[in-house]
């Protein structure tokens, strides 16, 4: 066999792999659509086929010493039927080996691998949003059981040699092991280093928002303000209720200690002003006399430790519908 019919056989072939065919979402609508069969025409619109400049006729006449592929009147399909698309596992029986130069092909990293060839489903290249070689491939295995091998596997390659600085005289190349796990563990490394991220990034907002509302938070109390003459015959009770409290509205409060009110939760009590102020006189609502106390540093922490941090570097906390 001619090695470039070699070649376009061990393409097609790898087009309706188990491995390749649960993933291309192109070729497994023209599958179903064509009860398992794909036109030869869609295969030779390939890139990689397309390169090889052959007729329809010229494609069936080659691929037809497949032993994988049926070819029939210019349609091919698999000799065995295809996995289900749905219950396709590859992920569980798939490695990443990471270590390759930068400057490898898939062709460098297939003859790297050549050896566990006969065990190796697919071999996937990770590459940047520049389309550059990460230096790493995820490869899926043919049977779960074949991972053990490569994982044991001693892989080493040779290192690229800087020529400009490199002297005349003969020097062994460096050589560097390659580094094989699981796709499962790398995901979930990576899954847990993103949240560890994650919540690093949110303890540092949550820092500077903590610390921006130092010396701006103050607890009210409440109390009975002192009574008029006119209602002095009528006996009040000097405690205040907390129906009485969450009676209160937000804009009583905005309104009585002006434009300088960032924010008012009522339900613990707190205010929030916009300035660092360093304190704040009583206000009367109502019957109600409000007086003010500003929080300590560490109370102001352990006040932020019950709000939740949310877009914008804004923080809320939960409370009941106030009127007003």
């Amino acid at each position: 066999m001619a090695p470039e019919n070699k070649q376009i056989i061990q393409q097609v072939e790898f087009y309706f792999s188990d491995a390749n065919i649960v993933r291309d979402e192109y070729l497994k609508k023209v599958i179903q659509a064509n009860e398992g069969w794909v036109p030869l025409s869609v295969i030779n619109s390939f890139s990689k086929i397309k390169t090889f400049s052959k007729t329809i006729d010229q494609l069936e006449e080659i691929l037809k010493e497949s032993e994988k592929l049926k070819v029939v009147e210019g349609k091919i399909q698999r000799v065995t039927p295809p996995p289900s698309f749905d219950e396709h596992k590859g992920d569980e029986k798939t490695l990443i080996i990471k270590n390759f130069p930068s400057e490898y092909t898939l062709e460098d990293v297939q003859n790297v691998l050549s050896p566990f060839s006969a065990r190796i489903a697919r071999i996937a290249m990770r590459k940047d949003a520049l389309k550059e070689f990460k230096g790493s491939v995820f490869v899926e295995m043919n049977e779960k059981d074949d991972m053990e091998i490569l994982l044991d596997a001693k892989i080493l390659v040779d290192m690229p040699v800087d020529e400009e600085n490199s002297s005349n005289s003969p020097a062994k190349k460096a050589k560097i092991q390659l580094e094989v796990s699981t796709a499962e563990e790398y995901f979930a490394k990576k899954k847990e280093a993103k949240k560890e991220e994650k919540e690093k990034k949110k303890q540092e907002v949550q820092k500077v928002v903590i610390d921006s509302f130092k010396n701006k938070i103050f607890k009210f109390t409440a109390e009975r303000a002192e009574q008029k003459e006119a209602d002095e015959k009528t006996e009040v009770s000097k405690e205040v209720s907390e129906e009485e409290i969450s009676a209160i509205k937000i804009s009583d409060i905005k309104a009585a200690l002006g434009q300088g009110v960032a924010f008012v939760d009522v339900p613990s009590r707190h205010i929030r002003m916009k300035q660092d102020t360093e304190e704040i006189s009583p206000v009367e609502i109502n019957t109600l006399k409000l007086s003010f106390n500003k929080l300590s540093d560490e109370e102001v922490v352990a006040y932020c430790d019950g709000l939740s941090l949310t877009k914008g570097r804004t923080l809320y906390k939960p409370r009941r519908k106030q009127r007003g």
